[in-house]
């Protein structure tokens, strides 16, 4: 089970075992994903305005916006240990 994304519990017999391994813990050691990542990452968001005039999407999406405005921003990750040695990684989301 995946306890990451699971919120707390107030109960517990609900909660899971101490014994168990977290995410983290199991990076890189699953058969079916083998790939082990460790580093720190910076999340930058940003508000992009979303101009349906200048033709900026493919038809074929559909894109969530407020306002005239939907959220993209910038990431930057720094991985120490991963499959291909350490390195750095900048992405941009346009929205």
């Amino acid at each position: 089970a995946l306890y990451a994304f699971k919120l707390p519990s107030l109960f517990p017999w609900d909660a899971p075992s101490i014994t168990e391994k977290t995410v983290g813990e199991r990076n890189g050691l699953d058969l079916e994903y083998p790939w082990r990542f460790e580093g720190r990452f910076i999340f930058r968001p940003s508000l992009v305005r979303a101009g349906r005039d200048g033709n900026f999407e493919p038809p074929s999406a559909n894109l969530v916006s407020l306002f005239g405005y939907s959220l993209g921003g910038s990431v930057v990750l720094e991985y120490d240990v991963s499959p291909v040695g350490p390195y750095r990684e900048y992405v941009t989301m346009g929205g």
